[in-house]
């Protein structure tokens, strides 16, 4: 970002700085460049430094946010202020009208978390986001899925902590605006679809790796394309690389009305396996049966674990499916035949098991976390799905749809809503 973004554009720099116009800005410059320190600032010229330390004053946009416009690492950026700020802000203060954030709504929301706990905070950043590297692809955003995974990481019970603020969102739809020079199986204007992303999916326009992005077939609208992602990857990753699954085998999905569950419904039916799903509605079971399953079961009612042994004559199924380990685990064990697999697709909390149940039947528990996928992996996996996505098995259900501003509201229903109904998604 050099004088090029702001010369003769009044208006822009009344935006983004609150002066009155450019002539004044480079006045400042001028008067207020010897009071800094020397030499500290090697990749920022005076111009930048000053642009760079009002737009956060102005806009209060985040470190991480300023980096990728001025290209230039996020320590540089806050060595900025914190050498510069104090001297700044005196000189300035006084001629400088600085508004609330409730007046900066505009045109580019991003949602992102400020710091770890319930708060999912509604900033709006104006920056432009361009290509870092030569495998980037810069995409606009049309949906976004939201998964349970993004909640336990706002909440910083997550494993894996990333830097903050950080913007959520891997699975995203859309269209390639712009591609970096190492990319070969993109272009400008391709529909695609994500299961990764480096700038975040909450937002209007996000930056990914070409490894993560995939061209999103004619036959799915947006909205099926942000269900992708993480539900259909992580669903045949815990059916077939760990469960190894196999045809003729019966597989108990817990939890199959949510995006994972009806990705492992499709999934397991499309590669011959009896599928038993269990809901916590009634509206729920008809969607498990509508997605592939031969049995569905609601996981609310008193007696339902009698009727799966029931339905396996009481032999028990080969594989479980387990969304909610804290809650089924220790159950889950007594449903198992011999050689059983669980695989552990989620858990929010401990839960006591008696080991022998495991020993008695040689079971096994397993846990699924689909960053652990090597590139051969995901290559696998996105080749099985591409398949079903030609040969139409692959039909992701969606659920409720929120607006980013509704972010906080849609972390808090993923989690505590009674029953679920398909994915849920951003519609940006």
């Amino acid at each position: 970002m050099n004088e090029n973004f702001l010369s003769g554009d009044d208006d822009t720099v009344k935006y983004y700085m609150g002066l009155r116009n450019f002539a004044f800005f480079q006045i400042l410059i001028l008067t207020l460049t010897p009071y800094l320190p020397q030499g500290r600032m090697k990749n920022l010229s005076p111009f930048q430094l000053f642009l760079l330390i009002l737009m956060r004053l102005r806009l209060d946009l985040p470190i991480q946010h300023l980096s990728h416009l001025f290209r230039v690492h996020r320590t540089t950026v806050a060595d900025a202020f914190h050498h510069n700020l104090g001297v700044m802000y005196a000189q300035l203060c006084p001629l400088v009208h600085w508004p609330s954030r409730e007046c900066l709504f505009t045109s580019m929301p991003h949602q992102f978390v400020e710091s770890f706990g319930k708060n999912v905070a509604a900033i709006v950043d104006c920056f432009e986001v361009f290509i870092e590297k030569p495998s980037n692809v810069l995409i606009r955003v049309h949906a976004c899925g939201i998964n349970p995974v993004e909640t336990y990481i706002r909440s910083g019970s997550y494993a894996r902590k990333p830097s903050l603020p950080y913007t959520p969102g891997s699975d995203i739809s859309g269209v390639v605006e712009a591609v970096g020079d190492g990319v070969c199986l993109l272009r400008t204007g391709d529909r695609v679809f994500t299961t990764g992303t480096v700038t975040g999916g909450y937002a209007e326009f996000t930056l990914a790796s070409e490894d993560t992005v995939h061209k999103l077939p004619d036959t799915l609208d947006y909205k099926q394309g942000a269900a992708i992602g993480v539900p259909y990857f992580t669903a045949y990753r815990a059916l077939v690389q760990k469960a190894h699954a196999k045809a003729g085998e019966t597989v108990l999905i817990h939890g199959a009305s949510g995006g994972v569950g009806i990705a492992a419904c499709q999934i397991a039916r499309a590669f011959g396996l009896k599928v038993l799903g269990t809901a916590g509605t009634s509206e729920g079971m008809q969607l498990v049966l509508s997605s592939g399953a031969h049995l569905a079961f609601n996981h609310r009612e008193k007696y339902y674990l009698d009727k799966i042994k029931n339905a396996t004559n009481g032999q028990g199924v080969n594989v479980i499916i387990e969304m909610l380990s804290n809650v089924n685990l220790s159950n889950d064990l007594q449903l198992l035949d011999f050689g059983g697999r669980v695989i552990i697709v989620g858990s929010r909390g401990p839960i006591e098991i008696y080991p022998r149940d495991i020993m008695v039947k040689e079971t096994s528990i397993i846990g699924v976390a689909l960053y652990n996928a090597t590139n051969k992996e995901t290559s696998e996996c996105a080749t099985a799905l591409f398949a079903g996505m030609e040969t139409g098995w692959l039909k992701p259900v969606i659920g409720p749809e929120y607006t980013l501003d509704k972010a906080a509201k849609a972390h808090e229903d993923i989690i505590s809503s009674p029953g679920a109904s398909g994915k849920m998604i951003f519609i940006i």
